[in-house]
């Protein structure tokens, strides 16, 4: 097969994968920018930094990127609380909570 036939499907191939990847599957909360999501139903409780009430996904990420102790959020997408975590290492269950570790 020709290039000239070839570079467009992969041209568009490469787009459909960017997008999936930028837009992500519904119900599927994406990692912030900076953040690599962790498991779903688990937090690290004991390693609490701060705790803020009715914060973004975003906006709590901000709020760890600007603590240099801060190794990770974990939130809980309901009541859109928000906590900072000094150490991600040992987790137990809780349905309600999404882990994002700092990279």
């Amino acid at each position: 097969m020709k290039a000239s036939k070839v570079l467009p499907w992969l041209i568009f191939s490469l787009v459909l994968v960017l997008a999936w990847l930028t837009i992500g599957s519904s119900g599927y909360a994406q990692a912030p920018l900076g953040y690599i999501r962790g498991p779903d139903g688990w937090d690290f409780p004991g390693s609490d930094i701060k705790h803020i009430r009715n914060i973004t996904r975003r906006n709590c990420a901000i709020e760890c990127s600007n603590d240099p102790k801060c190794e990770g959020i974990v939130r809980d997408p309901k009541t859109k609380d928000c906590w900072l975590k000094t150490d991600m290492v040992i987790g137990d269950k809780n349905r309600n909570r999404r882990a994002f570790f700092r990279i």
